[in-house]
Formats: C-alpha cells, structure tokens, sequence
C-alpha cells in the first residue's frame, strides 16, 4: 500500500501548468450504479449521477447513462456507453449534452493488491438543437490508474489518478485536466457496495487562473 501511494504521489508532482491564480469550488457528487450480468462475457449497467456545485449550495447536474461491457480476458475488457447529461448554467438555464464512451481496462492482482488502468475515448455533443458547433463532436482522451488494497471482506480502500487529453484543440498546450482519487469500498452484501470517496479536481495548462474543485462522494452500486 505505501508503494502505490508514493507512485500515485508522484505522478501528481510531476504535473505542471502555467497559472499559479486559483478559483476554487466544493461539491458533492452522488452515484446510483445497477449492474446486470449476463453470461461470463457480458455485463450491462445502468447509472445515476447528481453534482452540487458552488459549495453544495447549486444543484449543478444530474445525468443518466447506460453501458454495456465485454469480458475479453479474465483481466481485460471493453466497455460502450451513453450518458445524457444536463448541466446547470450561470442563467439558471440547463444545457444538454450527449456522451459516447468507448474505453479498454486492463488488471492485475498480487495478493490483494490490484492495479487497473483504464482508457476511455469520450465524444462529447452540446447543445445539439441549439448551438451553432452542437453537431460537432468534442474528443477527449482519458487515462485513469487505480490502485486497491483488500483490507478484509469489508473494506477496500483505493487511490486513483485521471489525465484528460483533448484530441480536438489545434492549440491544446497538453493535458487540461487531472483527477487525484482517494477513497474506500464498503461491501454492504454480496450484491451491494458502498463508495465513500474524496476527489481533488484541478485544470491544467491554464492560461487564466486555474479551477479547482474539492469533492467529496458518495456512491451505491448494486448487482444482481
């Protein structure tokens, strides 16, 4: 465990951005996850999301999404999803937005450590009705490593970190985005776990003053 903390320490030090001005936000994210498996190859899921934004004070977005994942491997697979999201805007409007995930996951297990790591292709559509470029897709890049330690039948605590690359700025300076995870899994029942999880979000490359949000989860997921 303290291997995994110093290399995940590590990858966080070596990011650099070029604004030292921060504007900062605390918020709540909540997710409902339900599972389905229907053979040894293939899982299908269905997911809930809720943000609070502004200091929890702003109902800042809720979305709802599916997927489905196949099992190449005992220790890699493929994923495919949709997600429909409405997100709040500073004129108390909502903006709509359409998310097509496609993502390759990879593990492996020593003793009860578990490493993964996960890439994900995530095109994005805003405003599609609405907007002038709406039509257009927004691709981003997404790296994700994940570190989970079995601490007993109950719980399993867990570090990850995320990079966000976009594929989509002529003038992109490098990654624009990170996520630094730190949280544990509770095993309610054999079909039930629960996610208590803190996120330290932060914009990079920024050529104004950087955004970052403290967030603190919550999430349910349930199989049958």
């Amino acid at each position: 465990m303290k291997h995994l903390a110093i290399f995940f320490l590590i990858l966080l030090l070596n990011i650099n951005t070029y604004s030292q001005d921060y504007v900062d936000d605390a918020a709540l994210w909540t997710d409902i996850v339900i599972k389905k498996k229907l053979s040894e190859k293939f899982e299908i899921e269905l997911a809930q999301k809720n943000r609070f934004n502004d200091n929890f004070n702003e109902f800042g977005r809720i979305s709802i999404g599916g997927g489905v994942k196949y099992n190449v491997t005992s220790n890699i697979s493929l994923t495919a999803g949709y997600t429909l999201i409405a997100r709040k805007m500073l004129e108390n409007d909502y903006s709509t937005r359409h998310r097509l995930n496609l993502a390759l996951q990879a593990k492996k297990n020593w003793g009860r450590v578990t490493l993964k790591y996960r890439l994900l292709l995530q095109a994005r559509l805003k405003d599609v009705y609405s907007s002038e470029f709406g039509r257009l897709p927004v691709w981003v890049l997404r790296n994700k490593f994940i570190g989970t330690y079995e601490l007993n039948k109950r719980f399993t605590p867990y570090l990850a970190y995320e990079l966000f690359y976009p594929l989509y700025q002529q003038n992109a300076i490098g990654f624009i985005g990170s996520r630094s995870f730190i949280g544990t899994e509770y095993k309610l029942s054999r079909q039930t776990n629960l996610d208590f999880y803190f996120l330290y979000q932060r914009q990079l490359n920024a050529m104004g003053p950087t955004h970052r949000v403290f967030v603190y989860g919550i999430g349910i997921e349930h199989k049958f």
